[in-house]
């Protein structure tokens, strides 16, 4: 269980910094967004790769790295595909 914190503790009540919350349109049903299946393909791609489906990296730079290991492996599989044809 989180622990609660008095509202005078917080950041933004010590730096003098009023927030407000404001809601914005709520969605009712489902709404297909345009291109989406794009990234869910991408991701889908990158999700078979081993290192990638867990975030065991320590630091943003060898994450991205490793990302782009994967789209190179991905696109030299493919590019192979239509070098070498029997």
């Amino acid at each position: 269980m989180a622990k609660r914190t008095r509202r005078t503790h917080t950041p933004a009540f010590k730096a003098k910094v009023a927030i407000a919350a404001i809601k914005g349109d709520i969605a009712t049903g489902f709404k297909l967004l345009p291109r989406r299946w794009v990234v869910e393909r991408t991701f889908a791609w990158l999700g078979r790769c081993r290192r990638l489906a867990k975030d065991w990296e320590k630091s943003i730079t060898s994450a991205e790295a490793w990302i782009n290991v994967a789209h190179i492996r991905l696109t030299t599989r493919r590019l192979s595909r239509y070098c070498f044809k029997s």
